[in-house]
């Protein structure tokens, strides 16, 4: 017997081979065949994954007496260790097994054990970087793309950046999956009615008609703090790719530097591999 003394006890169903049924004993930890076509009256024979109780009530052998729990549809067995694993009797091709001590999920493939692909692997340090705006400054009507006066607040992680003459961009250091954000506040347009602004970030180029890939459009506010434009998204580049930014009002404005110490800034930062 699995366990002297005992005459009731649950299990749990490793696997199943025709008329018998593998567990394992919540009780001792021991592992034993159990028949699986010995059950109560119009029973459904016990599957992998599922918990049971046992006990001896048709003599001294353990039988299935009553289902606890467990999902047969998608069933998936804890283990301790790989030794644990590797004792399973009759795994079934696709059987799922959780490893406790090493955190991974394990498939029988008709005849070994193969781990499932493990997830990607954080990022070990942070690679970011972060530019403002550093003053108000008044803007015609159209499309402007940043140039001068912008100022680097943070590096880290290897960018390069164009800021002093000619059109600003920002030099991605590696390829990775990168989240993107330029937001940018507008003073509330005091002219009579309502204008449109909008902001756009581009890769490899000043075009927005060819290289925009985040952009973002509001109409103006006409009092409180600021018209405040947030485009966003997380995309894919590749080592050396130049992010360009703009902004956009269909009637004259002012492009605020800050409002109550939020500044109008664009923030890359690499969120993990592709």
């Amino acid at each position: 017997m699995p366990a002297t003394g005992l005459t009731i006890q649950a299990v749990t169903v490793l696997s199943v081979d025709g008329n018998t049924a593998y567990v394992r004993s919540d009780h001792t930890g021991l592992q034993f065949p159990v028949a699986r076509d010995i059950l109560r009256a119009h029973a459904t024979p016990p599957m992998a994954g599922e918990r049971w109780i046992l006990d001896k009530a048709y003599g001294a052998e353990w039988t299935f007496a009553a289902i606890v729990g467990g999902d047969p549809s998608t069933p998936l067995v804890a283990v301790t260790n790989a030794a644990e694993r590797l004792a399973l009797r009759a795994p079934y091709p696709n059987m799922a097994v959780y490893e406790l001590s090493s955190f991974t999920v394990w498939f029988w493939n008709g005849t070994s054990w193969a781990v499932s692909a493990p997830p990607p692997a954080p990022e070990s340090r942070q690679v970011a970087c972060q530019v403002n705006f550093g003053s108000d400054a008044v803007l015609s009507a159209g499309n402007v793309t940043a140039q001068g006066g912008w100022n680097l607040v943070t590096n880290e992680g290897g960018y390069t950046f164009n800021l002093i003459t000619g059109e600003a961009w920002i030099q991605v250091p590696s390829n990775g999956q990168y989240r993107a954000s330029l937001k940018v506040a507008f003073a509330p347009y005091t002219s009579g009615g309502t204008i449109v602004h909008g902001c756009k970030i581009m890769k490899n180029g000043s075009d927005l008609t060819v290289n925009s890939i985040i952009t973002d459009t509001k109409i103006s506010v006409t009092t409180g703090e600021a018209t405040w434009l947030d485009a966003w998204d997380e995309v894919p580049l590749l080592a050396g790719d130049k992010l360009y930014w703009q902004v956009y009002s269909s009637g004259s404005t002012t492009l605020l530097g800050a409002v109550f110490n939020v500044p109008t800034r664009i923030a890359v930062r690499r969120i993990g591999p592709n």
